[in-house]
Order: C-alpha cells, then sequence, then structure tokens
C-alpha cells in the first residue's frame, strides 16, 4: 500500500521509549508533529473518506455472502459474527491497534506511541487515516467468520476478533506498512522493499491463515466427511445472496484498492482498472473451472474466482499493466478453486465458505506473482529475481506469524472454554441456540422428514412463535399431528375392541365344545353360559342371562 505513497514528515519522532505505561504516553508521536509542517490536500481527505465507506460496505457485502453460503439455521449466527467482529474490531484497534502498527518503532518490533494510544492526540489527516485502516482491520477479522461458520461458539469468535484486531493483524502491518506516517525503522519489509500495495498478504492472507488455523482446532462439521473421508458437499440455503455479497465486494475492492493511494491523484484510475479487469477474468475463469469439474456451475465455484482474482491483484495494482493484471487474476481464480479443493481433500479441513483457498493462497499468489509480471522498472528491488526473494520472505513470514499466533491462540482457548458448539447444538443449529430465534421453515421441514421417515413422536409438537414467518406452517403442521394422533388412538382402540371380541369368541367356541352345562354368575344373576346350560334346563341360553 504504501511504499509509493507514503506520506513523508519533516521530524523524525524521537527514540526515546520506556518500558511502562507512563513512560508509553509521554512518548512523542507523529500525530504530534508540527501540522505546518506539512499541508494536505481536503481533496485527498475526502477522496480517503469516500473510499473508507466503501471499503466499509465490504462488511455488508462479507455478511451477505457467508450468511447465503451457510444453512439457513445458522444463517442469523453468521450475520452476528460479522457484525460483532467489526465493531469489536473497531475498538481493539483503536485502543492500541492502530499504535502497533503505525506508532513510531522503539526497542520493540511494533509502534509505541503514547499519543495514538486510544487516539489521544490526532490531526484530521491521521484521523481520516484511521477511518480507512480500521476498515481494513474489520476486513482481515470477518475473513476469519465465514471459515468457522456452523459450529464456533459465538463468544469464542469474538475473543478472536479482539486478539486479531489488537495484536495479530497490527504488528504484522507496523512491519509492512509502518512507513505510512513517516520513516520507520520497524518497518523492515516496507524498508526491505516488500510490496503489498492494499493488502494481498497484510489483510487477506493474515485473515486467511488465522482461518486455517481456527478451521484446524475446531474440526470439521458434523457430516462434512463421510466414513472414507470423502469430503460431502453442504450446500448454502441461498445463493442468490451469496452473489449479491459477492458484487457488494466487488464495488468495495474498487475503494479497497483506489483508495490505498492514500491521495485524489492520477494513479486511481488505473489501479481501479486493473482491479476490475482482474475481477473479471477471475470469475469467467471460476465459471470455466467449475463446470470442468462438477459438470455444472456451481455458485461457488464462480464466487471463488472472482474474490481470488481481486485478492491476487490487490498488492501489484499499481504496479500491473492491464495484460498482468488479466493475468494475474486468472491465476488468482486457479488457484482459489483449486486450492479449496486441496484444502477439503487431502488436509481433510472444513472450510465453510472457502475463505482459505480465496484469501490465503490467492494472496500469496497474487504477492508473488507481481515480481513476475509487474515492469521491472516498477519494482523496488530492480530485478525480478530480488524482488521475487523479497516477496517470498514477506509471504512465508506472514504464514509463520499468523498461522502460528492464530494456532496458538484457539488451541489455547479450546481448553480454557472449549471454543466449539456441542453435538445436538450444532444440528438444531446455532440461529436458535445461541439466539433464541430461527429463519426460515427448516424446522419444519425437519420435522417432516421425521414424519415421513416413521421416526416423528407423536406427541411432539412444533413451538409456536406469534408473528414468526414460519407461524402459519408451525400451526398447520400441529393440526396434522393432532389429526394423525386422533386417528392413530382411534385405530388402537377399534384393534383394541376386535382383538377382544376375537377373545370371546374364541372362549365361546370352547365352551360349546363340551358336555358340560357352564354358567357364569355374579351375585346369583346368570350372566353368561353355554349351549348345555340351555338344554339342561330347557330354556334358551338368551331367556336364562339376567
Amino acid at each position: 500500500m504504501f511504499s509509493n505513497f507514503s506520506i513523508v514528515r519533516s521530524t523524525i519522532l524521537p527514540s526515546c521509549l520506556g518500558a511502562v505505561l507512563a513512560a508509553l504516553v509521554a512518548t512523542p508521536s507523529f500525530a504530534a508533529d508540527d501540522q505546518a509542517a506539512t499541508v494536505y490536500n481536503p481533496a485527498d481527505l475526502a477522496w480517503l473518506m469516500a473510499a473508507s465507506g466503501m471499503v466499509m460496505m465490504m462488511q455488508v457485502g462479507f455478511l451477505l455472502l457467508e450468511a447465503g453460503m451457510v444453512r439457513s439455521k445458522n444463517s442469523i449466527n453468521v450475520a452476528q459474527k460479522n457484525l460483532l467482529d467489526f465493531v469489536f474490531g473497531v475498538v481493539a484497534f483503536a485502543a492500541v491497534g492502530f499504535m502497533l502498527a503505525f506508532g513510531k518503532t522503539g526497542w520493540l518490533p511494533f509502534g509505541v506511541d503514547g499519543d495514538l494510544f486510544f487516539l489521544q492526540q490526532t490531526d484530521s489527516w491521521v484521523a481520516g487515516f484511521f477511518v480507512f485502516q480500521v476498515m481494513f482491520c474489520g476486513t482481515a477479522a470477518t475473513i476469519v467468520s465465514g471459515a468457522v461458520a456452523e459450529r464456533m461458539k459465538l463468544v469464542a469468535y469474538v475473543f478472536g476478533s479482539i486478539v486479531l484486531s489488537a495484536l495479530i493483524y497490527p504488528i504484522f502491518v507496523h512491519w509492512a506498512w509502518g512507513t505510512a506516517l513517516g520513516p520507520n525503522s520497524g518497518a523492515f519489509l516496507a524498508n526491505l522493499g516488500f510490496v503489498d500495495f492494499a493488502g494481498s498478504t497484510v489483510v487477506h492472507a493474515t485473515g486467511g491463515w488465522i482461518a486455517l488455523a481456527a478451521c484446524m482446532v475446531l474440526g470439521p462439521r458434523l457430516g462434512r466427511f463421510d466414513a472414507n473421508g470423502r469430503p460431502v458437499r453442504i450446500a448454502g440455503h441461498n445463493p442468490v445472496l451469496s452473489t449479491t455479497g459477492a458484487l457488494i465486494l466487488f464495488f468495495g475492492w474498487i475503494g479497497f484498492n483506489g483508495g490505498s493511494t492514500l491521495k485524489a491523484s492520477l494513479d486511481v484510475a488505473p489501479i481501479i482498472m486493473n482491479t476490475v479487469l482482474a475481477g473479471g477474468m477471475g470469475t469467467c475463469v471460476g465459471y470455466l473451472l467449475g463446470f470442468k469439474q462438477d459438470g455444472v456451475v456451481l455458485p461457488e465455484k464462480s464466487l471463488a474466482g472472482m474474490l481470488g482474482a481481486l485478492v491476487a491483484v490487490t498488492a501489484g495494482c499499481h504496479v500491473l499493466e492491464p495484460g498482468g493484471a488479466l493475468l494475474i487474476g486468472a491465476l488468482g481464480a486457479a488457484v482459489a478453486v483449486y486450492g479449496n479443493q486441496f484444502v477439503e481433500e487431502y488436509m481433510k479441513v472444513d472450510d465453510a465458505v472457502g475463505a482459505i483457498g480465496v484469501h490465503a493462497f490467492a494472496g500469496v499468489a497474487g504477492t508473488l506473482a507481481l515480481a513476475l509480471l509487474a515492469p521491472v522498472e516498477h519494482l523496488p528491488a530492480g530485478s525480478r529475481l530480488g524482488q521475487l526473494y523479497v516477496q517470498v520472505f514477506g509471504s512465508a513470514l506472514n504464514f509463520y506469524w499468523s498461522f502460528g499466533l492464530g494456532y496458538a491462540f484457539f488451541y489455547a482457548l479450546d481448553r480454557l472454554i472449549q471454543i466449539r458448539v456441542s453435538a445436538p447444538v450444532e444440528e438444531i443449529g446455532l440461529n436458535i441456540a445461541e439466539h433464541g430465534t430461527r429463519l426460515g421453515v427448516g424446522h419444519v421441514e425437519d420435522a417432516l422428514s421425521e414424519l415421513v421417515g416413521g421416526t416423528a413422536d407423536l406427541s411432539h409438537r412444533l413451538t409456536v412463535d406469534p408473528g414468526d414467518e414460519a407461524e402459519k406452517l408451525t400451526r398447520l403442521f400441529n393440526s396434522l399431528m393432532d389429526t394423525i394422533q386422533q386417528e392413530e388412538r382411534g385405530r388402537s382402540e377399534l384393534q383394541s375392541l376386535i382383538r377382544d371380541q376375537e377373545e370371546s369368541d374364541r372362549v365361546a367356541a370352547l365352551a360349546n365344545a363340551t358336555f358340560e352345562a357352564i354358567v357364569m354368575h355374579e351375585n346369583g344373576l346368570i350372566i353368561d353360559g353355554n349351549e348345555q346350560l340351555g338344554l339342561l334346563v330347557g330354556l334358551p341360553l338368551d331367556q336364562l342371562i339376567g
């Protein structure tokens, strides 16, 4: 993002840092520099704020994409995860994350700056820059929500979002983009010439590797793999919703990449052009690969192609030519589609929405490929092999940092609070278990399936929630169960009468077959007898009874 468009201040922060918070608060910062030293163009700030709004729309896109790609019984939970990771991430990034990412490096490998701690002192430009950056932080956090969908507890996910936003993401940002507010010795990747303009690695791969770590700790959803370990496709309940979300993400990516210039300059147009070209090419490739693999067009393949391409071009959209953007778009799409296949078939990892292939694998592919496809004169290292070396180093460091800390965190958290829901909760869905509400008529469909399969309890009735969209259908189902239960009770009573009559006939036949008179009486009153009794007395049996 910032290697070509850094904002250079005229004064350098003194590097006196203390080890305790009191000393930190007293530390001078970039934000406290003399504002008269740098004059900012209001148009630059206006473009940055507009781009921030477009990036925030990506939260809506991720919400719709992921909610549509899971089953309806979990879609409310996924939507809540997308909401909460953003708002908790905003607070965590404002508190310490922004300082760790862009504060002046001292004796620690991250920024420490009292004026950026809880944003205590910021001028208009730094405030606008924070708004733009917190949207990037929210994007990195929300990548995890789709991958762990349908089985991670909401509270565990919120804890993960806080740690990602306050620690894991900001520190790597410091290494790669830490020169954004001025020269910074701790931004060693940026100083080496690592190129990641808008975050193929810094944002997307970070979120993707943490998602992989979380999925490995969680394990797969129930029924995701058969007895032989083969993956079983669990289709989302609303591909239309997912497609809408993906298109909103495409729109947001214009601000994601275009806004990373940090100014309203002529560079914005070619950056957005490369972004659109890559996204279009990636969708085409995803469609073709999906049709080749499945014989039909599964919606998730086209969407993976689109998003994988956009992720891949994000690193080099400012240095690529149109042909290079198209090639990286095709590469990102292929890596996303085949990467997700590798994750589920060979790693046996259950990623509910394909986030790992799209964000981690395609992010790395785009970060590396720019060294081979961008014009050499645009590469800071001055040669393709030299630039490739720097890109490989940065990508590898990102994997070890993000996956390593992510796995350690979720593993430790699982030992403390058990981050996965129980099997019964997973069966009924997290909408009901964690939010006390439901979406759609899935519960009625399940009850009907049990009824048709002959495993239903006829005394079971569904709870009727007044005002619920399934209220009428639920009442009809309960009425059907009432009718079936009444008919079953009548049938049982009729069968009981038939059995009693058959038993009576057998007893009568046995009694009539004897040569002795048999009489049954109660308190001197004859209530039954056999034919021999009538012959003995000389009266018909019906006159003797009673």
